[in-house]
């Protein structure tokens, strides 16, 4: 598979390497029928708001669709919440000249802490399920329907919440939600399959719930569908789309 950088150019060796860890750089894999799957790091919600105003320098279109998700690396929740509302105020009030916005739920991190988030220094590094350190096994459990269930202490319920990171942006952008099915696979965070002393519980290995994301954004894209359409025929200053809306209804990002 070639990768190439978000303007077309061939990524190989260690310029490839390095765009792994490049924020702000961006790579893509060029499909059939003209279009391209493309990766753009952002670490933090403020970046965003920085780079949207010159979007279209990184070749994107208004006719784009962009899948995204930021701030696991960041853990105070009042800059959290103030730069996710900073950005949500840009869009809806720009969002005739931007690409349509999916929100992938914010992952879960399976950390021996309260609600399983990192901490620099946690109580424990093994990867357990949620709500483990506060309730004991079992104080946390996701039924067939992959709806939670709390049977531990209140404090628990901001695991229901999908954690405070979800629970501050799912209100304001379009939803892929994937943080109840993730819960129970605590078991697939890096440190089981390749070393146990560096205890990993944010990344996944592959495959893993990847797949399941894979599956739900498809979903979501098809539900989405008029959404999408209905803004990409929005007036605007940068509308590349040339082909109508088939009942298109209104588009709400609320």
């Amino acid at each position: 598979m070639t990768v190439h950088d978000i303007r077309g150019e061939v990524l190989e060796g260690p310029e490839l390497e390095d765009m792994r860890e490049r924020v702000l750089g961006g790579w893509c894999v060029f499909l059939p029928e003209g279009t391209r799957l493309c990766h753009l790091r952002i670490n933090f919600p403020g970046e965003i708001v920085r780079l949207l105003p010159d979007y279209q320098r990184l070749t994107m279109k208004r006719s784009d669709i962009v899948i995204f998700n930021v701030g696991l690396w960041l853990n105070d929740v009042e800059t959290y919440n103030n730069e996710m509302q900073e950005f949500v105020n840009y869009y809806r009030e720009h969002r005739a000249d931007l690409p349509f916005f999916l929100w992938r739920d914010s992952s879960v991190q399976h950390f021996n802490t309260p609600v399983g988030n990192f901490f620099v220094d946690p109580i424990s590094w093994d990867c357990l399920p949620l709500g483990t350190l506060v309730g004991g096994l079992g104080a946390i459990e996701v039924d067939n329907d992959n709806k939670i269930h709390r049977n531990g202490p209140q404090e628990l319920e901001l695991i229901v919440d999908g954690g405070w990171r979800n629970k501050a942006a799912r209100p304001m952008i379009p939803l892929i939600e994937t943080w109840n099915k993730t819960l129970p696979v605590f078991r697939y965070h890096h440190h089981y399959h390749e070393n146990p002393e560096h205890s990993d519980c944010s990344h996944w290995c592959h495959p893993s719930p990847y797949q399941m994301w894979i599956y739900d954004t498809v979903l979501v894209l098809r539900q989405t569908l008029p959404q999408i359409e209905a803004h990409n025929t929005m007036p605007g200053k940068f509308n590349f789309l040339n082909t109508l809306a088939s009942e298109a209804s209104e588009y709400e990002i609320d």
